[in-house]
């Protein structure tokens, strides 16, 4: 998996540091880029919470995330 697309999909341009002011902007920048989506729910798509499925979903494919 290739975190720098995940950075870019987030918009997230600081540098990647463990820390809490890092991890905090992380959050804030995932949040206000990746919405809620539950349409694979109503067009009864099969759906996994594997983690290559999910950076598919939300980096490649630019959707939404799960709740």
């Amino acid at each position: 998996m290739d975190y720098s697309r995940y950075l870019q999909r987030i918009k997230f341009s600081d540098r990647a540091r463990v820390d809490d002011q890092t991890l905090s902007k992380l959050h804030q920048q995932h949040v206000m880029s990746v919405p809620f989506e539950n349409l694979d729910i109503h067009y009864r798509n099969i759906f996994d919470l594997q983690l290559k499925n999910i950076f598919r979903k939300v980096v490649e494919d630019r959707r939404g995330g799960f709740c």
